[in-house]
């Protein structure tokens, strides 16, 4: 595969969290693409709005005819971000309007690819504080009686979503990918989302549109497709749940069976899932519960205040680092053993296996839906690495590999697992922002010391595989945190930046004699 890096390409995001803005340009970087973003103050924040004039302005003096995509969340631009796509600040009739900006562009730029996405409202609402949180609990619970304000809001959304559809029918929208954010197996709104299945079945859209679980992932999904579109290559998966039935069940914050998501996150992010004894080009470990699924940032608000034990025992994660070392195709890992955070015990026996960069993927933050979506578009955009021509200073691919996964290890196990329930010992109220802004002494020293104690000593002066390439091994002399704050001033998500610096050695060793096959 041979094709050139694409220069242009622009994001209108779900808002300014890091895993709407960093991530997916992180992302599209690993795979060559460069991806434009609007100022992060121009995106709001956790009280305040996107500047919706503002964006406007942005993108049209962004975009130019050379500009092949446009990745855009209608949430962002109908009510300013996701948070406010819970709250009735913007009028239907204007939130519709607003949806005219698609219009516009893809009349003044006919050639211009325009991917959305669309956000089928969550069960409940945004918690700012303890008077939302305990709304949130009731409304999460499927007990109503639901507010008026909830139902008209719920009503504008559908009308939002609803058009958003018939962009697609009509070409304007090039694909769009709907998302039902966090619900429960009873899923009381469950009529919006057959509504919209219905729409695509009868517009006969479904290769211009798909109605999915999960929202915050979607961007990637949309990206990945994009690059699969682009060199014109679908890598098929092989999903591997290590003989856990956990994908026949419906994780927490979710509506169905996570195998029909996992299908479906396939099929969005351009790949194909293979069927079990066929050929497969990426094989997708999940990390499975041995029984339920555990909300790990609601155990920490309830007392927890040390790391979750293992959620399997020692028998289990030597066998799972040796089938990660065995395997001869692309290796992705996606942790679903909790909701919200990692499993320690697995992150600190792939790593002190020297097994990390031999993943082309790995994630386990949020919700099952967030984690396998972020894991198949990694791995997606790893493989296409992977298998273009190396035209390319392969160093710097390198470097943005190792830097994604570091990310997300930062984030999804040392903040998420190891970090946060500390952070909640030190808050009187873990909803006060005036607690965020004294903890963030507090924040720094106890994110660097877990990750110098349970990374960094793991991964300095040892050698690793690394998955973008058979004949060369990545040597590390530094490998940590160069910044970490909470963006949102809340303790539910932080923003780090990992570094790192190594050297590339080539090697020359038969198929037989590579360190990882030493290990089967």
């Amino acid at each position: 595969m041979s094709w050139r890096v694409a220069d242009n390409c622009v994001l209108l995001p779900l808002d300014s969290r890091p895993v709407s803005v960093r991530l997916p340009v992180s992302l599209a970087r690993l795979a060559g693409v460069r991806l434009a973003t609007p100022p992060r103050g121009m995106l709001g924040g956790l009280h305040s709005p996107a500047d919706f004039e503002g964006l406007r302005s942005w993108i049209f003096d962004t975009l130019t005819s050379k500009s092949p995509v446009l990745f855009v969340s209608a949430d962002l631009i109908c009510y300013g971000g996701l948070i406010f796509s819970r709250e009735n600040r913007v009028s239907c009739d204007l939130a519709l309007k607003r949806l005219d900006l698609l219009r516009h562009l893809k009349r003044k730029y006919p050639d211009l690819r325009i991917m959305a996405t669309g956000v089928i409202l969550r069960d409940s609402v945004s918690v700012r504080n303890d008077e939302d949180f305990a709304l949130w609990q009731r409304l999460q619970s499927g007990r109503g009686p639901y507010p008026e304000w909830f139902t008209n809001l719920r009503q504008r959304n559908a009308a939002v979503n609803r058009a958003v559809l018939e962009l697609a029918a009509d070409g304007t929208v090039d694909f769009a990918l709907l998302g039902k954010e966090d619900t429960a197996p009873t899923n009381p709104f469950r009529r919006e989302i057959s509504g919209l299945r219905r729409i695509v079945r009868e517009q006969k859209i479904s290769n211009r549109a798909m109605v999915i679980n999960g929202t915050d992932e979607l961007a990637c999904l949309l990206i990945s497709r994009y690059l699969s579109e682009k060199v014109k290559k679908k890598p098929s998966f092989l999903i591997d749940s290590r003989g856990s039935d956990f994908p026949a069940r419906t994780p927490l914050f979710e509506s169905r069976e996570l195998v029909k998501t996992l299908r479906e996150q396939i099929r969005a992010a351009g790949g194909r899932v293979a069927q079990p004894g066929k050929p497969y080009d990426i094989r997708l470990f999940l990390h499975c519960p041995k029984e339920q699924q555990q909300d790990l940032f609601a155990l920490q608000l309830g007392g927890l205040r040390t790391p979750p034990k293992p959620a399997r025992d020692k028998k289990y994660y030597t066998a799972f680092a040796k089938a990660v070392a065995c395997e001869e195709n692309m290796a992705a890992v996606a942790d679903v053993a909790f909701a919200n955070g990692a499993d320690p015990a697995l992150t600190n026996e792939l790593i002190s296996r020297q097994l990390l960069f031999k993943l082309g993927a790995w994630a386990a933050w949020n919700t099952a839906s967030n984690t396998t979506g972020t894991t198949i578009s990694i791995a997606l955009a790893s493989w296409i690495q992977k298998n273009r021509d190396r035209d390319i200073d392969v160093k710097r691919f390198f470097s943005e590999h190792i830097l994604l996964l570091l990310e997300r290890i930062a984030d999804d196990d040392i903040y998420q697992s190891r970090t946060r329930c500390r952070l909640i010992r030190e808050c009187d109220n873990p909803h006060s922002i005036e607690n965020m802004i004294q903890i963030n002494p507090v924040l720094n020293k106890t994110m660097i010391d877990m990750w110098n104690s349970n990374i960094q000593k793991n991964i300095i002066d040892r050698t690793f595989e690394t998955c973008l390439s058979e004949n060369i091994n990545l040597v590390f002399s530094h490998a940590g945190i160069k910044s970490v704050k909470l963006p949102w001033s809340r303790l539910f998500e932080c923003e780090v930046a990992p570094q790192a610096h190594f050297s590339v050695m080539e090697i020359d060793f038969t198929r037989a004699a590579r360190p990882g096959n030493k290990r089967c």
